[in-house]
């Protein structure tokens, strides 16, 4: 929808409701009913998101890791869902055993905010090398993975890793609204930021965002004829979107 806020601005409102029947959307683009001609500017005026995003979820739900040292990687897949330390220590364990050979066992030191992991199956021949990789929508961050932990641990019959970083469950602390309709100078991993909000709230609240000042920024295109958004987290991972959220862009134009 185009309309004019003054003679040299143009109002485009987008929104999901009623329109698209996922109830989460990756990447929604609208091909717009009239295309803008002749920008120069814009900004994000304001913007509505409903939440519904887990602490694990698509954006960071894998651990990669071998068994030996030159052995077949393997992924433990995470179920999407709010956790305590403790359950996610439980769904650890649990999908570690079922991604692996080895018997696991991961716990969580309530004092220091760490997780062990304890690894049983080597042999006197065959030694327990268990190593944690990296890949896409890993869950290193939130399980307190470095660097330091990547490195082969031969374990022998039986040994334990307890990792560096302290777990961070908290969940998404800023969500970065972003466009690859068209570009800007403030770019992160190819996409063109819009603006950000700042938030530690989880699942079932709604996020919103609204500028009323005349700062607006200079894009590359002159003439726009589709519009998308993307919602990345604070670690620019892509958040899948719920439906029925509202965003307004104004365009100053020549």
């Amino acid at each position: 929808m185009n309309n004019k806020e003054d003679e040299n601005t143009v109002l485009i409102t987008l929104n999901t409701m009623n329109r698209l029947s996922s109830s989460t959307i990756s990447n929604p683009f609208w091909y717009l009913e009239t295309s803008v001609q002749d920008i120069k500017s814009f900004k994000l005026k304001s913007m509505m998101v409903p939440l519904s995003v887990y602490d694990i979820d698509s954006r960071n739900n894998k651990v990669y890791f071998t068994e030996t040292t030159s052995g077949t990687l393997k992924t433990a897949t995470l179920t999407s869902e709010n956790y305590t330390a403790d359950q996610l220590a439980s769904e650890l364990t649990t999908q570690l055993l079922d991604a692996g050979d080895y018997t696991y066992n991961v716990t969580h030191n309530n004092q220091k905010n760490v997780f062990t992991i304890q690894c049983t199956g080597g042999s006197a021949s065959t030694s327990a090398n268990f190593y944690i990789t990296t890949g896409s929508a890993n869950a290193n961050y939130e399980l307190g993975i470095n660097s330091a932990d990547m490195t082969a641990l031969n374990m022998g019959t039986s040994g334990s890793l307890t990792l560096t970083d302290q777990v961070d469950i908290s969940g998404v602390k800023n969500i970065f609204i972003a466009t690859s309709a068209f570009s800007t100078k403030y770019s992160q991993s190819g996409y063109n930021i819009l603006a950000s909000i700042h938030t530690t709230t989880l699942s079932g609240s709604i996020a919103t965002y609204t500028d009323t000042s005349n700062d607006y920024i200079t894009i590359n295109e002159n003439h726009l004829n589709q519009m998308n958004f993307i919602l990345l987290d604070e670690r620019l991972r892509k958040i899948n979107m719920n439906k029925d959220y509202v965003a307004t862009i104004a365009f100053k134009t020549f």
